[in-house]
C-alpha cells in the first residue's frame, strides 16, 4: 500500500523491479542463445514471467500447498510451455 502513497518507497521498488527485469531479460537472451528457448520478444517474455511470479506469490499466500515440490515442478513445466510456444 505504501507504493501508492509514498514516493520514496515507490522509487525504491521501481528501481528494484527495473533491475529484476534487466536480470531476467539477460537470462532469456542467454537461454535463447543456448537454444533452450526460441527467439522472441525478450521484454514480452520477461513481462510474462514477472506477472506469473507476482501471481504465484499472491496465490501461495492463499494456497500454500502450491509450494510443495510436486506442485512447483508442475507450475514450472506449465510456465515453460508458455515460453516455448
Amino acid at each position: 500500500m505504501l507504493l501508492q502513497e509514498d514516493e520514496d518507497v515507490k522509487k525504491s521498488w521501481s528501481k528494484f523491479y527495473d533491475d529484476v527485469r534487466i536480470f531476467y531479460v539477460n537470462l532469456v537472451k542467454q537461454a535463447q542463445e543456448c537454444g533452450l528457448l526460441e527467439a522472441g520478444d525478450h521484454r514480452h517474455n520477461v513481462d510474462l514471467m514477472l506477472e506469473a511470479i507476482e501471481g504465484l506469490k499472491m496465490r501461495a499466500g492463499f494456497e500454500p500447498h502450491i509450494s510443495a515440490p510436486k506442485e512447483r515442478k508442475a507450475i514450472a513445466k506449465g510456465l515453460l510451455r508458455i515460453f516455448q510456444g
